[in-house]
Order: C-alpha cells, then structure tokens, then sequence
C-alpha cells in the first residue's frame, strides 16, 4: 500500500486540503461515485477507462501495487 500511497506524490501533486475537500463532497453527495479520480496524474487511469473493462483495471492496479497480497 505504501507503494500506491507514495506513487501519485510528485512534484505536481494535488494539495492534501484541496484533495480532503473533494473526496468529501463527492462521498458524501447523494449519488457518490464507484471511483473517484482526482489529482493532477490522473490521466493515465482516465485512458485506461475508455479501453479496459473495471475488473482488470482493478486487478492490474491490485498487482502493481502488491494489493493482491494483502490478507484478510
């Protein structure tokens, strides 16, 4: 986890009190999305949404950052 944590945080990153703000109004708004993206270095998942099914997004991202081996 700390791999993923640590992979968005570049010289560009999206200030924390700006990002805390935006997940809050998207969680708690009466239709919150499945995922969220948000940040600066976002693009790349946005891509991958218009050509890859939601499963294997979910896997590749699990696999790259060792979340497939996490236990219960």
């Amino acid at each position: 986890m700390t791999s993923r944590a640590e992979g968005s945080q570049t010289g560009n990153a999206m200030p924390t009190d700006e990002f805390a703000r935006k997940v809050a109004d998207a969680v708690l708004s009466d239709k919150p999305p499945v995922r969220l993206r948000l940040g600066r270095e976002v693009w790349p998942y946005t891509l991958f949404k218009s050509f890859l099914p939601s499963r294997r997004i979910d896997t590749t991202l699990s696999n790259r950052f060792g979340l497939d081996r996490l236990s219960a």
